[in-house]
């Protein structure tokens, strides 16, 4: 993740910042399906390493262009509303997620998850608003 904080002023610097580090999410998406089928502790940390890059790329991206493009009087309301749609699946996951892997097997569930990601990245990125979110000092 250090390593993502450090690569997120070089994605900041793009036109379409928001718009790329959203799209870096599908790098979560190898670790699941690793976690689902993998062997191997080794691709397991590797995969976990990248995806680790992308989550801190995206948090430093999304929380900067938040702050530089969102007015002062609505900021709370905009990041509350953000963060209530990140965080409100949360406990609802984790008490699902004991009993499908006990009925349908802990790779069944990875592999869900890993296309839940795929599927909410893909209608995420899909908006044209998105790619229009990045540095407000390139013209």
């Amino acid at each position: 993740m250090i390593a993502g904080s450090v690569l997120a002023p070089r994605v900041l610097a793009a036109r379409r910042a928001l718009g790329f580090a959203y799209v870096g999410n599908f790098a979560i998406v190898p670790l699941l399906v690793l976690l689902s089928t993998s062997h191997s502790a080794w691709l397991v940390a590797g995969s976990s390493a990248v995806a680790g890059v992308a989550v801190a790329v995206f948090g430093v991206t999304y929380t900067t262009l938040l702050q530089r493009t969102i007015p002062p009087q609505t900021i709370s309301r905009v990041a509350s509303y953000f963060w209530l749609a990140r965080a409100a699946p949360t406990p609802i996951a984790l008490a699902l997620a004991g009993p499908a892997s006990a009925r349908f097997g802990i790779s069944a569930v990875f592999a869900a998850a890993a296309l839940s990601v795929t599927v909410a990245t893909l209608i995420g990125a899909g908006f044209a608003d998105v790619w229009r979110v990045g540095n407000p000092n390139i013209d």
